[in-house]
């Protein structure tokens, strides 16, 4: 099916299917994602997860998570750091060890188990972010800490599942070594973001206000968002973590 067609269908479906879930008392993204399910090959078969599809929804995620970086309050992120971590830890550890002996009663060997547990620990930013905004909770002190946590979960998921690889692989001291750069990048990464938030972000914009084009401060805005979420990916974490600090 033409491209075209294929986001039309999406944006119509999920439009109206997001109203009819929010009228019954339900999140919009539950249905969308209900919408995704009938559209895709698993029934309906009209739209295929082609490259396009793929990239424009990494698109959506993307900006999704930078307005969710717009509207968040970095000092109430710094106020609710302990019990976010606390969250994240135990939705991370615990999920993980409960789906690894799961996963061994069914006969599973130790590194399928441990896989699967790393994937059920895992959490979706995105969905997390757009349940809190659709209810006006994302500023809210609850909104926060759920908001902290999720973040924190990424990047705990990220050092479970190096270590795993590295356990599990052939060439341990290869897979060691791959860790330490991996942990190195990420405080790069964390580093160069503090820099960017407390000094360059405001005379960058600041000298973008005095630019003649009239949409000089959204293009500039689009650019910082996609480098931030370019360069998490290359840090090893995923780009909506980058997008999310950049906003």
């Amino acid at each position: 099916m033409n491209n075209l067609i294929s986001i039309s269908l999406i944006l119509i479906f999920t439009t109206l299917i997001g109203n009819f879930f929010k009228r019954i008392g339900l999140p919009i993204v539950v249905g969308e994602l209900c919408v995704g399910v009938a559209l895709g090959p698993g029934i309906l078969g009209w739209i295929e997860p082609n490259q396009f599809i793929k990239t424009f929804s990494e698109f959506g995620v993307v900006l999704l998570m930078f307005l969710a970086g717009l509207g968040s309050d970095l000092k109430g992120l710094k106020k609710f750091f302990k019990p976010s971590i606390t969250i994240a830890f135990s939705g991370t550890i615990f999920p993980l060890i409960m789906t690894y002996f799961v996963a061994r009663a069914f006969r599973f060997n130790f590194s399928q188990a441990a896989f699967l547990g790393v994937i059920f620990s895992t959490t979706s930013v995105s969905i997390t972010v757009e349940i809190l905004r659709e209810m006006n909770l994302l500023a809210s002190n609850e909104g926060i800490t759920i908001l902290g946590s999720s973040v924190a979960d990424d990047i705990i998921s990220v050092f479970v599942l190096s270590l795993l690889i590295s356990f599990t692989g052939s060439q341990s001291n290869e897979n060691a070594m791959n860790i330490v750069y991996k942990i190195l990048g990420l405080v790069a990464y964390f580093v160069f973001a503090f820099v960017v938030i407390h000094w360059l972000i405001n005379y960058i914009m600041f000298y973008t206000k005095k630019l003649f084009s009239p949409m000089s401060e959204t293009v500039v805005s689009i650019v910082l968002c996609f480098s931030m979420a370019s360069l998490s990916e290359l840090c090893g974490l995923s780009d909506v973590i980058g997008a999310f600090f950049a906003g």
